[in-house]
C-alpha cells in the first residue's frame, strides 16, 4: 500500500498508517509497527505513544504493537515477546 492510502491513526501533526492489521476469530483487532533495530528515532517513539494511544482509547479488544528484532524501546516489544503477547490474542 502506498503512503497515504488505507488504515491510520490519525495524529496531531501527522498520521500513523501501521504495516498489518490483524482480525482475530475472538474479535480482538491488532495492529503491527515493525521496525528494525537501528531504526528506534523520535519518529518511531511518536508512532508508539499514538498507537498505544489509540489502543488505550479504543476499547479492550484493540492492540498495538511495535516490534523491533532484538531490541525493546519503551512501548515497543522484541519480536520474541511479541510473538507471545499477540499469541494470546488469538485464544
Amino acid at each position: 500500500m502506498g503512503r497515504g492510502k488505507g488504515f491510520s491513526i490519525n495524529g496531531f501533526r501527522s498520521n500513523h498508517y501501521p504495516d498489518f492489521l490483524e482480525f482475530t476469530k475472538s474479535g480482538n483487532v491488532i495492529l503491527l509497527e515493525t521496525k528494525g533495530d537501528d531504526r528506534d528515532n523520535p519518529d518511531s517513539a511518536s508512532k508508539r505513544r499514538l498507537g498505544n494511544k489509540w489502543a488505550d482509547l479504543s476499547g479492550k479488544q484493540f492492540h498495538y504493537f511495535m516490534v523491533c528484532d532484538k531490541i525493546s524501546p519503551n512501548g515497543a516489544f522484541n519480536s520474541a515477546k511479541s510473538k507471545e503477547l499477540v499469541s494470546k490474542l488469538y485464544t
